[in-house]
């Protein structure tokens, strides 16, 4: 289901999209912190590009330089015994003029035929300070002797050509041109550098921000609603653990200890929606994926299975991962190779019993197996109150599948600003193929200073023990019992199996319970 709503100040409307500056920005400092080495192969190649192509196209130049003063002969004023005058008139006149002599063809003919060339390897420029006589030639070549040698013939032959404009006129040499010993144009490359280098910067900038720009995900609870049509059941804090040594537990439960006051009251929050939800309907098996890795779908899993128990309920907890020492994986009980209390753990301090599978949930429907996933369901549905499934997340399809063929409803797990939008509810759409419910989504890891919302939007620094908001009619949880939840002899599911022998230890594992 593609997404193409716009974003309104609150979220997205169906009328025009209007941009979050302070999202944008955090978008960009979330792509500096993702796309940082990007920068330095941005940097790396402008610098090698411009400085490569800069040297490919390098043709080294001479310049060769002369400045002198121009007279012009007076016939008219016999005061001066040189006959040479100037005044501003005829300075004005010169700085008109002489550009233009210069580039004249008369003169360019005269440098040839004194030269004894055919062309003239060099440019030749000439510059007049503003009412003054004084005059800078300059000459330009790829060769220094050429150079000096059009320089001095341009001297010897410009009178020649300037007493068609401006009569006899005298040149008074102030700088005699020298032979150039280097170039005029040497390669700076600490400035090339820099600035390729600032351009390099300026391409990442724009990348970042196209980047930002694009990037539509999920931030608030809000736009679960409004981005992904589901229910919120509720947001689980980002949790951060602070550096201790080695021992210090770090695992992120509502049973341990270094686990943050609200992650916990927030699961609890969400185990007793997840109640109502499936309570509601008459069901039992629940699945708790999620799009792609890196969600956190499976310790949301394990937590919200563990707040169940804590309302005095049986729940059974189905998962992939390494198999604990001294416990066997599922497979070896449908396959008839284990007992059942060979493949059940309990975590400390919990009543939820836990099934591991090593190899992925999918390996459980194959043929040899003795006793199929789907009728293995159908016997704990009579054991346990609820079983809570987590098979992992979109990229390993075949194992969420699975899951899904044996569970009544869904829940989803989307990490705050991680996954897109287009990622999510494609792997919705493919969920919906299969006929199951979906109760709504858990956003988890919110971390509210990063998005620059308020923390108390979410609900987080209101929770108690004893109400929690619209939920407070489930009243404290004491009234659950937190005890043990008796014996599970009762159940007779350690006979039931009949001809599945290796279930016979069941009963005595709940006596024990």
């Amino acid at each position: 289901m593609e997404d193409t709503r716009a974003v309104n100040n609150s979220g997205y409307n169906n009328d025009e999209e209007v941009i979050d500056l302070h999202v944008l920005f955090a978008d960009v400092k979330r792509g500096m912190a993702k796309f940082w080495w990007l920068l330095i192969i941005f940097v790396c190649f402008m610098v090698a590009t411009v400085v490569l192509f800069k040297r490919a196209r390098y043709v080294p130049t001479y310049e060769s330089k002369a400045s002198f003063t121009v007279s012009t002969e007076n016939l008219f004023d016999t005061d001066l015994g040189s006959g040479f005058t100037y005044d501003r008139y005829t300075a004005k006149q010169m700085a008109a003029t002489f550009p233009y002599i210069m580039e004249s063809e008369l003169l360019t003919d005269l440098v040839k035929h004194d030269l004894g060339v055919e062309s003239i390897n060099g440019t030749i420029s000439a510059t007049c300070i503003e009412n003054s006589n004084l005059i800078t030639l300059s000459v330009t070549s790829t060769v220094p002797e050429d150079a000096k040698k059009i320089l001095d013939s341009a001297i010897r032959n410009y009178p020649t050509v300037s007493q068609y404009v401006m009569g006899n006129i005298r040149i008074n040499m102030i700088e005699v041109g020298n032979l150039p010993d280097k170039p005029n144009n040497a390669i700076n490359y600490r400035k090339l550098i820099i600035l390729s280098a600032f351009v390099g910067i300026v391409l990442w900038f724009v990348l970042l921000f196209v980047y930002a720009y694009f990037r539509r995900t999920v931030r608030s609870e809000e736009e679960v609603k409004e981005k992904l049509d589901l229910t919120c059941l509720g947001s689980l804090p980002l949790v951060r653990f602070k550096k201790r040594n080695k021992e210090t537990e770090k695992k992120i439960s509502i049973n341990s200890s270094k686990c943050p006051q609200a992650f916990k009251e927030s699961v609890r929050k969400i185990s007793l929606r997840v109640i109502k939800e499936l309570s509601a309907e008459d069901e039992k098996v629940l699945t708790v994926t999620a799009a792609s890795e890196g969600e956190g779908s499976n310790v949301v899993a394990e937590n919200i299975a563990l707040a169940i128990s804590e309302t005095n309920k049986k729940v059974l907890f189905i998962k992939t991962a390494p198999s604990s020492k001294g416990y066997m994986p599922l497979r070896k009980l449908l396959e008839g190779k284990a007992n059942f209390s060979d493949c059940v753990e309990t975590p400390k301090n919990s009543k939820l019993s836990v099934v591991i599978e090593t190899r992925g949930i999918q390996e459980l429907q194959t043929p040899k197996m003795l006793l199929t996933f789907s009728k293995f369901i159908d016997k704990m549905k009579e054991i346990y109150d609820y079983i809570v499934i987590a098979p992992g997340t979109g990229s390993n399809m075949s194992d969420v599948v699975t899951s899904v063929s044996v569970s009544d409803n869904v829940v989803l797990v989307v990490r705050q600003d991680t996954s897109t939008v287009k990622q999510i509810n494609d792997f919705m759409d493919e969920l919906r193929e299969y006929d199951i419910s979906v109760s709504g989504c858990v956003l988890n890891c919110v971390d509210d200073s990063s998005m620059g919302y308020g923390y108390s939007s979410y609900g987080y620094g209101g929770y108690s023990y004893s109400s929690y908001g619209r939920y407070g009619r489930y009243g404290r949880y004491g009234k659950y019992g937190y005890g043990r939840y008796g014996r599970y002899g009762k159940y007779g599911y350690g006979s039931s199996y009949g001809a599945y022998g290796a279930y016979g230890d069941a009963e005595s594992q709940a006596a024990e319970e």
